[in-house]
C-alpha cells in the first residue's frame, strides 16, 4: 500500500459530517453481543437459556451507543445508523421474543434512534400500538412514560395535532395513578403538550384550565434568557408552576380515580372493574381469582379481565369474571369506573422492594392491588379457582383411559420443571423413576424432550392448557416445583408436595390448603434468597441448578407422600 502524500489528503473526498466522533468499538461490541447471544441454546426443560438479564445487557449496550453516537445519527450519515439497524434486527431473531418486556425496552430504543435520524414516521410505526394500549407494556412504568412521551412527539413532528392536548392529559393522568410521587416530574415532562392551545377544544372544567396555565408557564419559563437575575426570576417561576401543577394533576387524577363518563360520552355504570394483564404467569393468573372472586361479590357482579386468548382458559367458565381479548380493537379502558392495570404486575412490584424480608403471598398482593382486604378473602375463601365443564370432565376419564390409569394404582402428577433453572431439581427424572414403580405418573411439561419415560409414565405435552388444567382435578397428589400447576391443585384440593429453595414454600403456598413443603432451609441458613436464574448461588457462585433443592432427596420426597398425603 502506497503512503498518502498531502497532496492525496487534499483530493480526498471529505469525511461524511460527524463522522470522526463515531465510537466503532460500542457498535462493535453491539454486533459482538448479538453473534454471541444468538447462538444460545435451549435448557433440558426447553426454555431459552438467554435469559432477561442478557437481553438487558445489550439494551444497556444499545443505549449506550445510541447515546455515543448521536450527533452521527442526527448529521444523517448511514454508517452508525445502519450497523446499529443491522444488529437490532439480528437480536430481534433471538429468543428475545420471549420476554416481552424486553423486547418492548428494544423496540424503544429502536424508535429512539429512528427519531433522533429524523424519521419520526418510523420511530412511532415501532411504538404507536403500546402508546395507544399502554396496558400491553410489561418493561415498567419509565418505559411506559417514555413510550407515550416520544409517540406523543412523533405526532407533534408530523403535525397530527387533532387531540393531542386531552391526549397528553389522559396519559399524565394514567401515569400519575400509576406512581403518585412521580407527578410532579410527570407534569414537567409533558407540559409543552399539556399547554398546547387547541382552536375549538376548550379545557372542560377549572382543574384542566388549571393544568393548561401551569403547563404554558413551565413551557414558558424554559426558554428565558437573559441576566442572570432574569434567568433566577424564570427558574422560579418555573418551581412555582411545577408544584402548582403538580397539585392540580393529583386532584384531578383523585377525581376520576372512578370515572362516570366513558369514552365516547357514554355514563357508566360507576361498580364497573377493569383489570388488565398483558402478559401470563399462569399461576400468577390463577392466583388472582380469589381476589378477584371477593371483590366480584363486594360489587354484586363480575369483574371484567381483560387478558390475552390463549390465557382465556385459566378463567374460562368463571363466574365472577367476564373476559375480555385485551387486544380486541374496539376495547377502552376508559369505559370502566376503575382500572387495574396488573401488567405492570404488583407482586413483582411488591417482591422487588421487600426482598429477601417478602412475607405476603401473590394472593394476598393481587388481593390488595384489586383493593380486597384480607378479611375478605378468609370471608370469601383463599383457594385458587377452576370451573370444568361436563366436557372438560368427560376428556379427564377418557385420558385416563387411553393412558392406562386405570390399573387401581394411585395417579400422581408431577411438574418437573419451571421456566427458570434456579427452581428446578437436577435429579427429578430419578425421582420420577422411583414414584412410577407403585403411582401411576402424569407428568405436566409442554414438550416430551427430555421427560422421563417408561411404565404408568405419561405427559401432557401436545395438550391445550385447558386439558392440561383440567387433568389436575384427577390426580390423588402433585409433586411440584415451584411453578403453575403446584397452584393449579389449590383449585381442586389436591395435596401437593411443593420442592422450595431459593424462594420461601410456605407464603407462596398459604392459599393451599393441602400442602407439604420440601425445603432444606435449616442446613442452608442463606434459605431461601430470593435469588432468581441471574443472581449467582451464595454457596455455589453459579446461576444454574441451587444446591438447597438439590439436597431434596427420593427419600424425602417418599417420607412426605407416606407421612401427609396417605397417611390413614
Amino acid at each position: 500500500m502506497s503512503a498518502v502524500t498531502m497532496q492525496d489528503a487534499d483530493d480526498a473526498p471529505e469525511l461524511p459530517a460527524g463522522l470522526q466522533l463515531l465510537d466503532p468499538g460500542q457498535i462493535g461490541s453491539i454486533e459482538y453481543l448479538t453473534s454471541l447471544l444468538s447462538r444460545q441454546p435451549n435448557t433440558v426443560s426447553g426454555f431459552p437459556s438467554l435469559r432477561p438479564g442478557d437481553c438487558g445487557r445489550f439494551i444497556l449496550a444499545l443505549e449506550a451507543a445510541i447515546n455515543n453516537n448521536v450527533p452521527v445519527i442526527r448529521s444523517g450519515d448511514p454508517y452508525a445508523e445502519n450497523r446499529l439497524e443491522a444488529a437490532i434486527e439480528a437480536f430481534r431473531q433471538t429468543d428475545i421474543k420471549a420476554y416481552p418486556s424486553e423486547f418492548q425496552q428494544l423496540q424503544l430504543l429502536h424508535a429512539r434512534m429512528k427519531y433522533e435520524a429524523e424519521d419520526s414516521a418510523g420511530a412511532r410505526a415501532l411504538i404507536a400500538k403500546l402508546a395507544q394500549r399502554p396496558y400491553m407494556v410489561e418493561a415498567g412504568f419509565h418505559p411506559t412514560m417514555n413510550i407515550l412521551d416520544l409517540d406523543l412527539r412523533c405526532r407533534a413532528r408530523l403535525g397530527d395535532l387533532d387531540g393531542i392536548a386531552a391526549d397528553a392529559l389522559w396519559n399524565v393522568l394514567m401515569l400519575a395513578r400509576l406512581d403518585p410521587g412521580e407527578t410532579r416530574g410527570i407534569g414537567i415532562r409533558f407540559s409543552p403538550l399539556l399547554g398546547f392551545e387547541q382552536q375549538g377544544a376548550p379545557p372542560r372544567d377549572l382543574l384542566e384550565r388549571l393544568v393548561r396555565r401551569y403547563a404554558r408557564q413551565i413551557t414558558e419559563s424554559g426558554r428565558i434568557r437573559g441576566k442572570p437575575s432574569t434567568v433566577k426570576r424564570a427558574k422560579l417561576k418555573l418551581e412555582r408552576a411545577a408544584n402548582r401543577l403538580a397539585i392540580v394533576l393529583r386532584l384531578l387524577a383523585f377525581s376520576r380515580r372512578r370515572r362516570t363518563i366513558g369514552a365516547n360520552g357514554q355514563k357508566l355504570d360507576p361498580n364497573s372493574v377493569l383489570v388488565t394483564r398483558a402478559m401470563g404467569g399462569i399461576g400468577d393468573l390463577l392466583m388472582m381469582t380469589p381476589g378477584l372472586r371477593a371483590l366480584s361479590r363486594r360489587i354484586k357482579q363480575p369483574v371484567t379481565v381483560a387478558v390475552p386468548k390463549k390465557f382465556f382458559p385459566v378463567f374460562a367458565n368463571n363466574p365472577h369474571i367476564d373476559l375480555i381479548d385485551i387486544e380486541a380493537p374496539d376495547f377502552d379502558p376508559r369505559n370502566y369506573a376503575t382500572w387495574r392495570n396488573f401488567t405492570l404486575c404488583p407482586a413483582g412490584e411488591y417482591e422487588a422492594r421487600h426482598t429477601p424480608n417478602i412475607r405476603r403471598g401473590r394472593v394476598e398482593i393481587f388481593a390488595r392491588a384489586l383493593g380486597v382486604k384480607p378479611r375478605e378473602l378468609d370471608r370469601h375463601g383463599w383457594q385458587v379457582e377452576i370451573n370444568l365443564t361436563d366436557e372438560q370432565k368427560a376428556f379427564c376419564q377418557e385420558f385416563r383411559r387411553k393412558a392406562g390409569f386405570d390399573t387401581g394404582r394411585r395417579l400422581l402428577g408431577v411438574q418437573p420443571y419451571s421456566r427458570d433453572q434456579y427452581k428446578d431439581h437436577p435429579q427429578i427424572a430419578d425421582i420420577i423413576h422411583d414414584l412410577a414403580t407403585d403411582h401411576d405418573v402424569l407428568l405436566f411439561h409442554h414438550q416430551t424432550d427430555g421427560l422421563p419415560t417408561g411404565y404408568g409414565i405419561a405427559s401432557t405435552a401436545g395438550l391445550s392448557l385447558e386439558k392440561s388444567l383440567a387433568l389436575v382435578s384427577i390426580l390423588d397428589a402433585i409433586v411440584s416445583v415451584d411453578s403453575a400447576f403446584l397452584h393449579a391443585a389449590s383449585a381442586f384440593e389436591v395435596p401437593v408436595v411443593a420442592l422450595f429453595g431459593p424462594t420461601d414454600g410456605s407464603t407462596f403456598t398459604r392459599h393451599h390448603k393441602q400442602v407439604r413443603v420440601l425445603n432444606m432451609n435449616e442446613a442452608f441458613p442463606c434459605a431461601p434468597c430470593w435469588r432468581n436464574q441471574d443472581i449467582p448461588c451464595r454457596v455455589t457462585g453459579a446461576t444454574g441448578f441451587s444446591p438447597c433443592i438439590t439436597a431434596i432427596s427420593t427419600d424425602h420426597v417418599r417420607t412426605a407422600l407416606t407421612s401427609f398425603i396417605y397417611k390413614t
